[in-house]
This record gives C-alpha cells, sequence and structure tokens, in this order.
C-alpha cells in the first residue's frame, strides 16, 4: 500500500471541490483559490518554511518549492523569470488527473494550489503587485505564469 493518501483520492477530492466551488459561485469561485493560497503561507510561515532575508522572488518561491516535492506534492517544481513574468513549471503533480479533468471541462476554478501560493508569497515578502498570466498542462506536465507590475 502506498504512503500517504493517493494520487487517486487526491485527485478526486481536488476535482469535486473545485467543480463544486465553480458550481455554486462561478468564476467568482476563484476568490476561493485566492484564499487557499493564503492560507496555505499562513501555515508555510508555521513551518518555517519562508525564509527570511532574501529579496530574489525566485530565490524565495525555490525553496519553498523544495519543501513540497520533498512532502511528495511533484517530482518536479520550479520558478523561472524572463522579464516580468514569472513561470511555474510542474511535473508528477499529485491530482493531475483532476487538472486534465477540470481544464477539458472547461471549469469555472481549477485547482491552482502553488500558483495562489506563490501570488501570496510575491504580494506579502515582496510587496509586488502581481496578476494571474497563462496556465497549460499535457503529457503530466503543468505550467502556470505570474506578471509582476513594475
Amino acid at each position: 500500500m502506498e504512503e500517504g493518501i493517493s494520487d487517486e483520492l487526491f485527485s478526486d477530492l481536488t476535482y469535486s471541490m473545485c467543480r463544486a466551488v465553480g458550481e455554486l459561485f462561478g468564476r467568482s469561485g476563484n476568490a476561493y483559490m485566492s484564499r487557499v493560497g493564503r492560507v496555505l503561507l499562513a501555515g508555510f510561515e508555521d513551518r518555517g518554511w519562508i525564509p527570511s532575508g532574501i529579496d530574489d522572488p525566485l530565490e524565495i518561491l525555490n525553496r519553498v518549492f523544495k519543501n513540497i516535492v520533498e512532502l511528495g506534492y511533484a517530482d518536479y517544481l520550479i520558478a523561472t523569470r524572463e522579464g516580468n513574468e514569472i513561470k511555474l513549471e510542474f511535473q508528477g503533480i499529485k491530482g493531475y488527473g483532476a487538472e486534465e479533468r477540470l481544464q477539458i471541462e472547461d471549469a469555472k476554478v481549477k485547482p491552482l494550489y502553488i500558483t495562489s501560493l506563490s501570488i501570496a508569497i510575491l504580494e506579502k515578502y515582496l510587496q509586488k503587485k502581481v496578476n494571474y498570466g497563462k496556465y497549460g498542462f499535457g503529457d503530466g506536465n503543468t505550467y502556470s505564469t505570474i506578471i509582476l507590475e513594475e
């Protein structure tokens, strides 16, 4: 038996939560995902996972991502930057099946947990105004972009 929650169960839970929120609140249900990012940030702060004294957004995000990978949420997770765009790349994330189903259904709320966490980190610690950019997936890989306002 697999240690921890199975990917299948995690996918089912994630799909059900995002679909239910979308059905109840439409696209305004995305405020739920934004709040999830802030709540995750508070939990990570409690664990001491947010490095202090660092001004580089990539270093902060990638240190946090290292902990997330070590917990088994993804096989690979990294943030890169090009100009005012930060790209988050994921491979082998738990719950990928939910992402795929929600994308195919053009769901109103997508499971953008790490993207929402990243936005919360950038807004709080770098005091940057950010906007959600693009989202895509395929072959088990996912990416999101976040646009930093200068």
